[in-house]
């Protein structure tokens, strides 16, 4: 398979047996990323069931996870915020605007603010160089506090 260096085979106990591959570079990036994801692309024999284990299989179905869910996430928490703004005030007009203002707020929430980092002629903007990795659920959580705390 292009990308792994080496398969072999770890362990066995009766019939399940364990394969280690190794693969260059960082077991986080998207190159790994798509080595687990050709992996599991790979058809099982038949009557055998393949699973795929370790970091970089945690990252990938973690981030499918969270993509999958957070659209719902997102809806669920606009309207809950909706209905308590309706049930609080008796306007629907505010409710609404409050959470159509929410989404540029949000956007500059979650935007890269440590400036360019790619150019070497524009300084970062807070004085902080990203270090372009972020852990896959922070951005969850940042937002349901920033969407809570601008609500207040």
């Amino acid at each position: 398979m292009p990308g792994v260096q080496t398969a072999e085979l770890t362990g066995t106990a009766g019939n399940p047996a364990r394969l280690a591959a190794t693969y260059p570079g960082d077991p986080l990036s998207p190159a790994s990323q798509d080595i687990v994801e050709q992996i599991r692309a790979v058809p099982a024999p038949p009557d055998a069931e393949v699973l795929v284990g370790g970091p970089t299989a945690q990252l990938v179905d973690l981030l499918a996870s969270l993509g999958s869910i957070l659209p719902w996430m997102g809806l669920l928490v606009a309207m809950a915020t909706m209905v308590l703004l309706f049930l609080a005030f008796g306007s629907v007009v505010l409710p609404v605007k409050a959470v159509v203002m929410n989404v540029p707020s949000l956007g500059a929430h979650s935007a890269h603010w440590s400036g360019c980092s790619r150019t070497a002629t524009r300084p970062p903007v807070l004085g902080f160089t990203s270090t372009g990795t972020i852990e896959a659920t922070q951005p969850v959580l940042m937002l349901a506090v920033a969407f809570g705390l601008s609500m207040d």
